[in-house]
């Protein structure tokens, strides 16, 4: 859904400053510094509208990402959910691809997983900077889309942001990713415009 290049950081008012991705990086406050966070999703019901009774969902979990445990899952979502939306040349994805450790590392991640030692099926990494939230990278697995993880994904994210006094999100979404789009507004946020040289759309949401 959210562009791989750290170029789409957007460029903000004239009261926020205007940051690289590294200068943005290196003021989040350091992992030890965030509290743990991890609890269980209640169990969904659903009709099913084949028979009369009703269908549970897997009970799934939130939590921080764990490197050894997600990071594979992690770069599988990112090549199979976020690669082919991209605009970038061969080139630019392999070097992009050999900087996400470094990068997950200088934000924040939340993954959902099916127990708290299975691996993630979708995650969420983004950026705090005085009181603007980034949200940098999120995917889903194709087997589990349609279940509203992403919109749980995000409002954690926001609700989290929000608990350390962010009140603007802001999100880039690649030209032609019309879904991703749609979600964004129907999650509150708005286009403000095209960025060319990353051929994104920069949204926005007050929080």
């Amino acid at each position: 859904m959210i562009p791989l290049t750290d170029k789409s950081i957007p460029v903000f008012d004239k009261n926020v400053l205007t940051r690289s991705t590294h200068a943005l990086h290196s003021m989040i406050a350091p992992m030890s510094a965030l509290h743990a966070v991890t609890f269980y999703l209640a169990p969904g019901i659903r009709y099913t509208g084949r028979t009369t009774g009703l269908e549970r969902r897997p009970r799934m979990i939130i939590r921080q990402r764990l490197s050894k445990l997600d990071d594979g899952a992690i770069m599988k979502l990112i090549d199979t959910q976020l690669v082919p939306l991209s605009h970038m040349s061969e080139k630019e994805i392999h070097k992009i691809r050999k900087e996400i450790p470094l990068r997950m590392n200088r934000g924040m991640t939340f993954v959902i997983s099916p127990e708290p030692n299975k691996p993630a099926v979708a995650f969420i990494h983004f950026l705090m900077h005085g009181e603007l939230l980034y949200v940098d990278m999120m995917a889903v697995s194709s087997k589990e889309q349609r279940k509203r993880y992403g919109q749980t994904l995000l409002h954690e994210a926001e609700n989290f942001a929000v608990s350390r006094g962010c009140k603007k999100s802001k999100v880039m979404v690649d030209e032609g990713n019309t879904k991703g789009n749609q979600f964004y507004q129907k999650n509150g946020y708005q286009n403000l415009r095209y960025i060319l040289i990353s051929r994104c759309y920069e949204m926005e949401k007050r929080l």
